[in-house]
């Protein structure tokens, strides 16, 4: 093989490596920023308009949904 040939293919590995590399990160990342999301909004509370603390799922009926999912999941895994 010619050197440009070794070259080309080089290149093309390397430029293929970054690009795994990057989608790797990416999902990482995109990963652990959810699950901090998550954490986040268990742990932290706000005022709502009767100035009663509330966590930030209570407010969008999360934790009734994921109640009812659990529910779900665990007759579908009876059955």
């Amino acid at each position: 093989m010619s050197d440009i040939s070794i070259s080309l293919i080089q290149g093309a590995c390397y430029i293929l490596l970054i690009l795994v590399a990057i989608r790797h990160s990416w999902k990482k990342g995109e990963a652990e920023g959810s699950t901090y999301m998550l954490e986040y909004l268990r742990k932290h509370k706000y005022e709502n308009s009767d100035g009663i603390k509330v966590p930030y799922f209570d407010d969008t009926g999360f934790n009734a949904f994921m109640a009812h999912v659990r529910e779900e999941k665990k007759l579908q895994d009876e059955a």
